[in-house]
């Protein structure tokens, strides 16, 4: 099943917006510190929306792609996609052929310019958040093995066998090496995948 709203349309949509507000806040008088913020948030939702995708595409994991065919994932998209819509519907209004009088033309309520600002960063944050929970994994492992680091260590000290402290440190030095060696070998591997994607 093909989406409608695809990621990449998304960021193609966003780039024309983006370059339109910019122009629009050169032209029209009181305008620039409004589109300022407003192309601002588009260039973050931009940026964030091609992380998305390039996770997506280098993840071997399965659960991104069962989050990508999520309600809620389609659901931010689609509204991603309403907002961009409505974005570029404002741009468009009030346009005559007089550019003086364009200059003082706004395209919609200041007010409305703020919740639109307000809108962008939700769901900007929301893509994050799903980003987020991509690397979350990687999380997760780092902090079953810092667990494990400390319950040798605990248990060193708990069991007291070994009198001599140079040796108990030396033990202690190995296993946490070891741990450290494979967190490191699994994130080698989850670079290697990136990189050949």
């Amino acid at each position: 099943m093909v989406d409608p709203i695809s990621i990449i349309g998304l960021v193609g949509q966003i780039s024309d917006l983006i370059q339109r507000a910019y122009n629009y806040g050169k032209a029209v008088h009181d305008a620039q510190c409004d589109m300022r913020k407003l192309y601002t948030e588009l260039l973050g939702l931009k940026g964030v929306l091609e992380q998305l995708e390039k996770l997506d595409m280098a993840s071997a994991e399965p659960h991104i792609a069962d989050l990508k065919r999520s309600n809620e994932f389609r659901k931010t998209l689609s509204s991603a996609s309403e907002l961009v819509g409505r974005l570029v519907e404002n741009l468009n209004k009030k346009q005559t052929s007089s550019r003086r009088v364009n200059a003082f033309l706004w395209p919609w309520v200041k007010d409305d310019v703020i919740a639109d600002i307000q809108d962008l960063e939700r769901v900007k944050t929301w893509f994050i958040v799903v980003m987020m929970a991509e690397s979350s994994t990687q999380m997760e492992v780092l902090m079953i093995e810092s667990h494990e680091i400390l319950n040798i260590a605990r248990e060193g000290q708990a069991r007291g066998k070994l009198k001599d402290q140079g040796l108990r440190s030396t033990m202690l030095q190995r296993r946490i090496a070891y741990f450290l060696n494979r967190r490191k070998e699994r994130s080698d591997q989850a670079m290697d995948t990136t990189v050949l994607s």
